[in-house]
């Protein structure tokens, strides 16, 4: 009678496979968190920049003002007028992302509307008509180490979206 060797993994193999496959998760799982906060403040920052890149051309285009106004957290692009105006697109910063608002050094939320002129000017319409120059930073409030994204409106109308490098203006 012939004895049939039974092939297959120990008790301790399966412990040691459990064990790497464990320390493994415990270093992939935090990374990827901060992976997707990354991406969700990468895309709230483009979608800003989208809106008032095309609310700009379409002042520039159409030879007349389109006013974007802040409600919250939610964008609009009107024509000609915040209220009556033909509404040409809406822009809603949807939660963990966070948004503030800077002018030069100081955190400034009265800004609440902004007109980009047929020059493609961009000027404040809230709280007074002066030139505008702002900075609007996105942030994930979920996350340890993302640093967010910047995003500068200067008074000539050009829109620039950079990394913002300080970890504790975003995330205190």
């Amino acid at each position: 009678m012939s004895v049939r060797k039974i092939s297959g993994f120990t008790i301790f193999e399966m412990m040691i496979v459990v064990a790497i496959t464990g320390i493994a998760t415990a270093f992939a799982v935090p990374e990827f968190q901060d992976m997707m906060a990354r991406n969700r403040v990468g895309a709230a920052a483009d979608e800003m920049v989208n809106a008032l890149s095309a609310a700009r051309n379409t002042a520039i285009s159409r030879r007349r003002d389109v006013v974007m106004t802040r409600t919250g957290t939610v964008w609009e692009s009107r024509l000609d007028n915040a209220t009556t105006g033909i509404k040409l697109g809406r822009l809603e910063t949807q939660s963990p992302v966070i948004a503030t608002f800077w002018q030069g050094a100081t955190v400034s939320n009265d800004v609440t509307q902004m007109t980009f002129e047929p020059s493609g000017l961009v000027k404040k319409t809230s709280g007074g008509t002066e030139s505008l120059s702002l900075t609007i930073r996105y942030c994930d409030s979920g996350s340890r180490r993302e640093t967010g994204k910047d995003i500068t409106v200067s008074r000539i109308g050009r829109i620039v979206a950079k990394k913002h490098s300080s970890l504790s203006t975003c995330n205190p």
